[in-house]
């Protein structure tokens, strides 16, 4: 017997690849998002990052790698201690730099392919005390 399979019907493919394009536009239409590949020294091909900024002072702290806005949690304040903070200053994202924030300095390892120094964790912290 023959399958009823049409393929002109929609399938679970379809709604997966579906859901990912809506992701997607929504990144796009996101003024904060960014997305760029980067060498590093132990991979061949230049890898894909993507990161959310967070705002000017005054805004909610927003999650580096999830987009996450913690409500009542402010730039500019002392609500930043306890977060990893980084700037990126280097021409990926315009003449601007962004300011990055992160749950832990192995969190920013992770998401940006980078080791920081013992040094570096043990001050951030000591700062978080």
């Amino acid at each position: 017997m023959y399958s009823q399979y049409d393929p002109a019907v929609e399938n679970d493919y379809d709604d997966i690849k579906r859901k990912g394009n809506i992701l997607d536009d929504f990144k796009r239409n996101d003024k904060d998002f960014f997305c760029v590949y980067r060498k590093t020294n132990n991979r061949k091909n230049p890898i894909k990052v993507e990161y959310y900024k967070s705002g000017s002072n005054g805004t909610s702290i927003r999650n580096a790698i999830t987009g996450e806005r913690y409500k009542g949690l402010l730039v500019g304040s002392s609500d930043e201690d306890s977060f990893f903070k980084v700037k990126i200053c280097n021409g990926e994202t315009g003449r601007e730099g962004v300011t990055l924030f992160y749950e832990t300095p192995e969190a920013y390892e992770r998401h940006q392919f980078l080791e920081l120094s013992r040094e570096a964790k043990e001050k951030w912290l000591n700062k978080k005390k």
